[in-house]
């Protein structure tokens, strides 16, 4: 026996028994149905846009530790305690080199175009970063072996801007360490998330630079990384929510 709850009202406004026991309002039912179809698919093809995103670009923010400038080349334009922000752009379908051994799996993945590559910008406004005529970018990540290697994330610039008092920036380097073995990562897989900050022990960025025969070294620690939505996932967030408002209108 079919039982039917009269007193449930439907998103129409009337008893969902009601209307289908009425040939004309069926229709309605019908077409908030098809609203809820096209809803679930559009969000569908959302996720699937966002999980298969090939370019990733990550926000960073870090806190400067060391200086080291025994030459002066700063001027005291930069020092312990600054703010250094930035972001870094990848893309997850890079073919990578891998290796492996009876310590850890190498993944090394090597990025030679635009718009792949780092950028920095210090508390004064100061900035370098990857040479965009000449990048030459690499994401290596380490998946150490319980009980033998630890897992290891490193970012490396290697072709960079100058600072903007001319001083050359010979290498950018960020690392994720952790003193525990085989326990921030699972895989040497470039993914489209940003790296976890509080499955490591140490998070050092390096910037390296010289004024022949002096040389000039800032560390400074990452706390915070994010991942910045690309410009297609905005769109499909946008038009998302203005259906899902439309819907409840």
């Amino acid at each position: 026996m079919l039982l039917v709850n009269h007193h449930k009202k439907s998103i129409l406004g009337c008893s969902e028994s009601t209307i289908l026991s009425n040939p004309n309002r069926q229709h309605l039912l019908r077409g908030k149905g098809m609203k809820t179809k096209l809803l679930i698919l559009m969000l569908f093809v959302l996720t699937a846009t966002v999980a298969n995103a090939e370019i990733v670009t990550i926000a960073l923010e870090a806190v400067i530790t060391m200086v080291d400038d025994s030459g002066n080349l700063l001027e005291g334009a930069i020092n312990v305690d600054d703010v250094i922000t930035g972001i870094y752009t990848y893309n997850t379908d890079t073919v990578g080199i891998y290796t492996s051994d009876a310590t850890s799996d190498w993944g090394a993945y090597y990025h030679t175009e635009t718009p792949y590559g780092l950028s920095l910008t210090f508390d004064n406004g100061m900035a370098c970063g990857t040479d965009p005529g000449n990048i030459d970018f690499e994401i290596k990540i380490i998946d150490g072996h319980e009980g033998i290697m630890t897992d290891n994330y490193y970012l490396h610039s290697f072709n960079n801007l100058p600072l903007d008092n001319s001083i050359a920036v010979d290498h950018i380097t960020w690392h994720l360490s952790e003193d525990e073995t085989g326990g921030a990562i699972d895989s040497t897989a470039l993914t489209a998330t940003a790296p976890v900050l509080e499955d490591w022990t140490s998070s050092v960025l390096t910037i390296k630079g010289d004024r022949t025969p002096t040389q000039l070294i800032i560390e400074s620690t990452v706390y915070s990384v994010e991942v910045i939505p690309e410009p297609a996932t905005i769109l499909l967030l946008a038009i998302g929510g203005g259906f899902i408002r439309r819907y409840r209108n």
